[in-house]
């Protein structure tokens, strides 16, 4: 049977010339931009930024071309990763002084296409109810996105960020989106939504992916992009998950409580907990009750709940 997912990286060593453009202090032409815009994936990962991150094009060609030619913005620090135009500019100042290595992981990591398809489906079947099969799917490498984003059937994956946390972390970083997506198809997205819904959904949702795949800071191929710091949040709560988790049975005790008995956790969950609390959950799910259990979870976040204070 032929796979039901394609790796596409077409476009790459356009961006690259862009960026080499840029650091030799030459003027990028519109056509080249536009250009770019002729692939598939660039495409793609330009309407994902606007619509979900409101990043326009023209926003995304200023910063680019600011983070390489004038590096990340004044009073750099960890909290500027959290706005676009730190994000945007801090990723292109990277890659600017890599775009070589960048540009040889995306050629290596497209020539084993086959090996990381089929492990990627493995990991999914593992983790995906046998009612839900894997549609057929393009996942993009491509520059600028920052991060893997899902978009129906199809999916972008920032090449600068797979190439710091390395060709293993990548491929995990790809079923774990994907999983998103096929929960998403049949369950509905989570992000539009409020209060203890939106924190009891984010637990499930990306409990059971980081169970797919999860990244830490400590498996990074190249600890040098500053993405590290957003990292050490989910790290530090990782520290924290059993007093974190304490405040979770709390507020599931308590259906529908008022905003400011959860806006503490809330608060926390801002700050990236949602990784480390979720899949501490899902592990747990997973040793105590079995895998089965787990799964039967998938879109189903009350019963996540009350799977893990069985399992507690």
């Amino acid at each position: 049977m032929a796979n039901k997912l394609e790796i596409e990286v077409s476009g790459y060593q356009e961006f690259a010339e862009i960026i080499r453009t840029l650091k030799r202090g030459r003027k990028v032409t519109p056509d080249m931009w536009n250009n770019l815009s002729t692939f598939k994936g660039y495409k793609r990962s330009f309407e994902i930024m606007e619509k979900e991150m409101g990043i326009s094009r023209k926003n995304f060609i200023g910063w680019t071309t600011k983070g390489v030619t004038n590096g990340p913005p004044k009073f750099f620090s960890k909290i500027h990763w959290f706005t676009n135009q730190g994000r945007t500019r801090g990723f292109s100042h990277y890659t600017s002084k890599h775009v070589d290595e960048i540009q040889n992981f995306i050629e290596n990591f497209k020539k084993s296409e086959t090996e990381s398809i089929e492990w990627i489906t493995e990991r999914l079947r593992e983790y995906l109810p046998s009612t839900l099969d894997i549609p057929p799917t393009t996942m993009y490498l491509v520059f600028g996105s920052g991060d893997g984003r899902i978009f129906y059937n199809e999916a972008t994956y920032d090449a600068t960020l797979a190439y710091t946390i390395g060709f293993e972390n990548t491929k995990g970083m790809m079923a774990h989106e994907m999983h998103h997506m096929i929960r998403n198809n049949k369950f509905g997205s989570w992000t539009e939504l409020k209060g203890l819904k939106f924190i009891v959904t984010t637990l499930e949702a990306e409990g059971i992916a980081d169970m797919v795949s999860s990244i830490h800071s400590s498996t990074l191929a190249h600890q040098d992009l500053p993405i590290v710091m957003m990292m050490m949040q989910s790290k530090e709560a990782y520290a924290r998950v059993d007093e974190i988790l304490m405040e979770v049975d709390e507020l599931v005790s308590n259906a529908y409580p008022r905003e400011p008995r959860h806006s503490k956790l809330y608060r926390l969950f801002t700050k990236n907990a949602y990784h480390p609390v979720g899949h501490i959950m899902a592990q747990r799910i997973e040793k105590c009750l079995g895998r089965a259990r787990l799964v039967d979870t998938v879109g189903k976040p009350l019963e996540f709940i009350k799977e893990y204070q069985m399992s507690a």
